[in-house]
């Protein structure tokens, strides 16, 4: 029931994204969305560090006191960090970077470090609410994010406000309403305090107890987070905007959806996976079955998106926005192996194997990487693309292929 609350919310945020797509594409250009994403790729690496990891320690102490102490200490290292950022937006909007695209934003460059403390501050709550056992607040939160990013981008628009800040304007206007939500709602719970004072002696000690987070548990966190939006950052390195607004809008429309059923699914899958190891049950026959599933639920929605995407798209989005749907034909190798193989490397964790997982993230996050700082100097936008998809999707059939090996290692070790 927890996680239907916590899919539930989820659910209403991304579908009122999906459902104000059709209308945010007709008012800005793909110039206007591949600047949001250039600014959200580089807040959301940054905010992976933003906090160094000490958030994911606040559900962990024993003590009340303690765990309301990780969560002053994240919030302190979270908003330093994002001061200083603002001040180096600030120099770098006095005096350049040397990087023309990241320049030419100008004052758009203002608005990463508040992208970086939402994000930053939505995690803290979060794990907090985690602790209290409180589900349905970053439900309601997540709800009220989608919505509220949409039509604040959509108002922007008519306000007479430049067009590129009115997309980015709307986008953290929405992530601030979250944040809002769920500090009210965790608030008016009476959850979000403590009763006894934390010194400063007891933060300097509690730095040290849980320093383990920022040496060593970020790491997984921060590979996955530079995978995910390294690729916006290299072709707006190499390629105009739009290209990445196009790739952006394509990934995000096609990943939306699919986010959700993987997730769904995957969270059902570790929860039976982990009853089987705890009984010492077979596990291997419904790791198959749940591939075969998997891979069953995928193919339809991606052969439509393979041979017709760029018909698809021009119907759903406008005549403009065909690209997006022929870069989302070109990802759809990508898009069905991770599809299957990421909800099955649950496995991992299970069976105490995390170790696997991070050097697989390693490996995956230096091949986009590779990928695409020299792709990007020697390959035209469709070929890059279509080389990115296929190597990842090589890259999540070998992660596969290694949660299946340790099933059936543990099924011989039990016979």
């Amino acid at each position: 029931s927890n996680v239907a609350t916590l899919g539930v919310g989820t659910a209403l945020g991304q579908l009122s994204l999906v459902l104000m797509a059709p209308i945010l594409t007709r008012l800005y250009g793909p110039d206007h969305f591949g600047n949001l994403q250039f600014m959200l790729s580089i807040g959301l690496i940054l905010a992976s560090v933003a906090t160094l990891k000490y958030d994911l320690a606040i559900p962990l102490p024993k003590k009340q006191k303690h765990a309301f102490g990780l969560l002053k200490l994240s919030g302190i290292i979270a908003t330093a960090f994002s001061l200083l950022l603002l001040v180096l937006a600030i120099s770098l909007l006095e005096y350049g970077s040397g990087w023309e695209k990241l320049d030419r934003m100008g004052i758009l460059i203002l608005f990463i470090p508040f992208i970086v403390f939402t994000e930053a501050g939505m995690s803290i709550l979060g794990m907090w609410a985690m602790r209290e056992a409180d589900y349905s607040s970053p439900a309601v939160s997540r709800s009220i994010s989608g919505a509220s990013i949409g039509v604040s981008q959509i108002i922007l628009f008519f306000s007479g406000l430049s067009v590129n800040i009115g997309l980015i304007l709307g986008q953290i206007i929405g992530q601030i309403a979250a944040f809002l939500a769920l500090f009210s709602l965790l608030f008016r719970k009476g959850t979000l305090s403590s009763r006894e004072k934390i010194s400063s002696n007891e933060l300097r000690q509690l730095v040290t107890d849980y320093r383990a987070f920022p040496l060593f548990s970020s790491w997984n966190s921060i590979l996955n987070t530079l995978a995910r939006n390294m690729p916006a950052l290299f072709l707006a390195l190499y390629f105009p905007i739009e290209k990445v607004g196009f790739f952006a809008l394509g990934m995000r429309l096609v990943n939306l959806p699919l986010n959700l059923i993987g997730n769904s699914i995957g969270q059902v899958f570790y929860q039976h996976i982990s009853k089987h190891a705890r009984g010492g049950v077979s596990s291997l026959k419904f790791f198959k079955t749940t591939a075969l599933k998997l891979l069953l639920i995928i193919t339809p929605p991606m052969a439509a998106i393979y041979f017709g995407g760029a018909k698809i798209f021009e119907l759903l989005l406008g005549d403009s926005w065909s690209e997006a749907g022929k870069i989302a034909s070109l990802l759809v190798p990508y898009f069905l192996v991770r599809f299957v193989a990421s909800p099955m490397s649950s496995v991992f964790a299970v069976f105490n194997k995390q170790h696997i997982t991070l050097f697989w993230q390693a490996i995956y996050a230096s091949c986009v990487f590779f990928i695409f700082f020299i792709g990007g100097k020697h390959l035209n936008f469709f070929l890059l693309i279509e080389v990115y998809s296929w190597a990842t999707a090589l890259l999540f059939l070998i992660l596969f292929f290694l949660a299946l090996f340790q099933v059936v290692k543990m099924e011989r070790e039990r016979a």
